[in-house]
């Protein structure tokens, strides 16, 4: 489960999604190169965040509803809400692990450096 922290930063970054958005539509920011641009490369690096965030947001729904399911009389419908809640439990775990990794900081272009005689490899 994410900390009181990391979620509040997910729904700022989210808000701040949608401000851009908003802004990208802007005539007067279209007009002006440098503002489009940099609103586009802060869009375009926010987007997968928030997109992930909303995918967990919406897995841990799933698990409510299966722990609602859980407790039926039938049978039937509780196995089927445990083998949900299994399943999406592990999903939301990978999700998370995956928000963690898209929140590290990371190193602006102009300051990274090739390895020698590695091409995909950088250091700072």
């Amino acid at each position: 489960m994410l900390n009181d922290s990391l979620r509040n930063k997910l729904e700022h970054l989210s808000d701040r999604l949608q401000e851009i958005e908003g802004l990208l539509a802007d005539p007067s920011v279209i007009g002006n190169q440098n503002r489009f641009r940099e609103l586009s490369r802060e869009y375009a690096e926010i987007k997968p965040i928030v997109e992930n965030y909303i995918q967990y947001h919406d897995t841990l729904a799933s698990i409510e509803s299966a722990r609602e399911m859980a407790a039926d009389s039938d049978r039937g419908i509780r196995e089927m809400a445990e083998e949900e809640l299994t399943q999406t439990r592990e999903r939301a775990a990978e999700l998370e692990q995956e928000l963690q990794i898209l929140l590290l900081p990371r190193v602006p272009r102009r300051q990274r450096q090739r390895v020698p005689g590695n091409t995909r490899r950088y250091r700072r």
